[in-house]
C-alpha cells in the first residue's frame, strides 16, 4: 500500500482553519461520508475539539452561524458536523483513496492528514493537485506494509478532571522545553492539592501518550 502525508498551512478562507487559529483550539477527526456536487463537497465529519472551555464554546458558537455549516452537534468535546467544503477537496474522496489516520487541524490552523491507496498514481496526482490548490506541502509518499487504519473511536476518553488538569498543563506551557511551570504551581493554579493534581494528570497522560504515539 502507498501512503501520502500532506500538510496544508493556515488558510484564511477556510472556516475550520480560521476558527482553530482564532480560538486556539485543535480538532482531530474523520470524514464519515462525502457527496461531491458542482458547487462543492458536502462532508459529514466527526471528531474531537481540544482547547480551553471558553475557547471551545466560542468556536462552536461561531461555527454554527456560518453558512457553510449545515448541521452541527457538540457534546463533551465530541463534534459531528455536516459542512460544505471547497470543490478542490473532491480529490480527497476519489474511489480507491482512503483516510489512514484522523485528520488534524492544529491551533495554528494547519491541516495534517494521511491518505492511502494501492494505486501510487492516484496518490501522486492527488498530492500535486491538492498542494497546488491549497499551497500545501508533501511530507512524504512511500510504500508501507501492515498499515494500521486508525478509527476515531480509538481516541482516549478522559474524565472531566483529567481533561481539565491536562488542559491546564498545556495552557501554562508545562510541556514546553524548558518547562515554564512546575506541577506544584499547576496544582495551585487549579486550586487543588499537589497529589490530586498529579494523580489526574498522570492518568490523563497514560491515556493520551499511547494514542499520540500511534499517530506518529
Amino acid at each position: 500500500m502507498w501512503i501520502v502525508k500532506l500538510i496544508v498551512p493556515y488558510m484564511e478562507d477556510s472556516l475550520l482553519s480560521n476558527l482553530a487559529k482564532k480560538y486556539k483550539i485543535s480538532l482531530i477527526g474523520y470524514p464519515i461520508s462525502a457527496t461531491v456536487k458542482k458547487e462543492g463537497v458536502y462532508v459529514v465529519i466527526s471528531g474531537f475539539v481540544q482547547g480551553e472551555d471558553k475557547n471551545v464554546r466560542g468556536f462552536i458558537t461561531e461555527a454554527k452561524k456560518d453558512r457553510s455549516v449545515i448541521n452541527l452537534e457538540f457534546k463533551n468535546n465530541f463534534i459531528i458536523a455536516h459542512v460544505k467544503l471547497d470543490i478542490a477537496n473532491k480529490y480527497l474522496f476519489r474511489p480507491g483513496i482512503f483516510h489512514i489516520k484522523p485528520a488534524i487541524i492544529n491551533n495554528n490552523g494547519d491541516y495534517i492528514f494521511e491518505l492511502g491507496s494501492w494505486d501510487k498514481k492516484k496518490l501522486t496526482k492527488l498530492a500535486e493537485v491538492y498542494c497546488k490548490a491549497f499551497h500545501g506541502d508533501l511530507a512524504y509518499i512511500k510504500e508501507k506494509t501492515g498499515v494500521n487504519v486508525q478509527a476515531i473511536n480509538v481516541y482516549p476518553s478522559l474524565t472531566d478532571k483529567q481533561k481539565k488538569c491536562l488542559q491546564t498543563a498545556i495552557n501554562n506551557h508545562y510541556y514546553d522545553f524548558p518547562r515554564k511551570i512546575t506541577l506544584k504551581e499547576l496544582a495551585k493554579v487549579s486550586n487543588i492539592s499537589y497529589s490530586t493534581y498529579q494523580f489526574h494528570l498522570q492518568n490523563a497522560e497514560k491515556k493520551i501518550i499511547p494514542f499520540l504515539n500511534s499517530l506518529i
